[in-house]
């Protein structure tokens, strides 16, 4: 139950496939696509006597490993380079009127009785008049996920990913798999070979700086109230982040010192599959 508990946890912070079409006879050049996912997860549930806590992420960096000696290379024309498109979306706005609402005040205005009554009427007159309703349409474009291609210090690509400018963090897919691959595979091994075919993996990682670590709580009722007592917010989040490296070491990914803001996190690791 932990275990499933702990690969849900990491699955609701990030999720990554990645796949491309099987190098075949004739075919030594495939697309590869990636497709990412951000959320928030509730790390230690199912886990009494642990730390709990919501995680998410406010960047991330995918990258794309070719491991040494894979007979594969990448098209340098093919990888994608651009900034996502904003996106276009209708703002609906309604507006409710009052009709002869000018009309009554100016006859209201009149001291006399007659007026008065004048005014009278002309409130009546507003009143059963009744109300209409206007509505407005823009057109207005909203930002996604920024992303920025570079690659990393040790020759590898990746993509920069940074949520919206409204956005705390990241959440949803920063682009569409299907249509937007990230870059061209190119099998490197002689015509004929029957040597396995070349396999690339995609990883997601962060900074220790870039988690967002909020609404720390422990499981020992006991523990939480005298943290809590003292406010020793520095505290809940070193058990906190002490939860995190254990749950990526499981997982078998790489941690850095918890300790250094700018340690990098492998999050998430896959192989591209051919299909």
């Amino acid at each position: 139950m932990a275990d499933s508990n702990r690969q849900r946890a990491l699955a609701e912070v990030v999720t990554v496939e990645a796949w491309h079409k099987a190098f075949a006879q004739g075919r030594t050049r495939a697309d590869l696509s990636v497709d990412v996912v951000f959320g928030v997860g509730r790390i230690g549930g199912g886990d009494p006597t642990g730390v709990r806590f919501r995680l998410a992420l406010k960047r991330a960096q995918l990258v794309v490993v070719a491991p040494k000696f894979e007979p594969v290379r990448f098209d340098l024309v093919s990888v994608e380079r651009s900034v996502p498109k904003d996106i276009a979306g209708k703002v609906v706005t309604r507006e409710k009127l009052t009709r002869g609402a000018d009309a009554s005040l100016s006859l209201s205005g009149d001291a006399s009785s007659k007026g008065a009554k004048a005014g009278l009427r002309g409130k009546v007159g507003a009143k059963l008049g009744g109300r209409r309703e206007r509505t407005i349409t823009t057109t207005q474009a909203f930002k996604g996920m920024d992303v920025t291609q570079n690659r990393t210090p040790e020759g590898d690509y990746r993509w920069m990913i940074e949520p919206s400018p409204n956005a705390p963090r990241l959440e949803g897919r920063p682009w569409n798999a299907e249509k937007v691959p990230r870059l061209e595979l190119i099998d490197q091994r002689e015509t004929g070979s029957k040597s396995m075919p070349p396999v690339v993996r995609v990883e997601v990682r962060c900074l220790r700086e870039d988690l967002d670590i909020s609404d720390i709580r422990l499981g020992d009722a006991s523990a939480w109230s005298l943290i809590a007592r003292r406010k020793n917010a520095l505290n809940r989040r070193i058990a906190a982040e002490a939860a995190i490296r254990t749950l990526l070491t499981e997982e078998g990914l790489v941690v850095g010192d918890m300790a250094d803001p700018f340690a990098e996190l492998v999050l998430a690791m896959t192989p591209a599959d051919g299909v």
